[in-house]
């Protein structure tokens, strides 16, 4: 995961993966077994009183356009799966950043050839012609029998 976040920063967008595999991946998570974290709602801490009565409370900083400072960011806006321990594959990691109009076929290779040299070379060759003509991401998982 972390590599694939790294291409996309150092080298630039991902737009087409193909895997040479021997066991198919797949390529969505199982949403079922997914556990969130429920955090509820947190108290918030109490603001201390100024130290003597002379002094004010100080006015809410104003951003440098005066605006109204920012919400403060809190956990509990959002919806946290627990992924402990649960790791994703390369399709599941790549459809899920590029969203519903990503393409995803699966093939043996025996569809291409009963050589596995020669599949590789056609996979390949059909994989890049895709890339060239389709606009859409792609993710093509060719899988060879041991």
């Amino acid at each position: 995961m972390d590599e694939f976040f790294q291409i996309e920063k150092h080298i630039g967008e991902v737009k087409a993966i193909i895997g040479l595999q021997f066991s198919y991946e797949q390529e969505a998570v199982d949403v079922d077994a997914m556990s969130y974290e429920d955090f509820g709602e947190q108290p918030e801490a109490p603001v201390p009183k100024a130290e003597s009565e002379g002094e004010s409370e100080a006015a809410p900083e104003e951003g440098a356009d005066g605006d109204k400072p920012k919400e403060e960011w809190k956990k509990e806006n959002f919806t946290w799966s627990k992924t402990d321990k649960k790791s994703m594959n390369l399709p599941q990691i790549f459809i899920n950043c590029k969203g519903e109009n990503t393409v995803h076929e699966v093939r043996t290779a025996e569809q291409y050839s009963t050589s596995q040299y020669e599949a590789i070379s056609k996979s390949l060759d059909e994989f890049c012609q895709k890339v060239t003509t389709e606009k859409e991401y792609i993710y093509v998982q060719v899988v060879f029998q041991e």
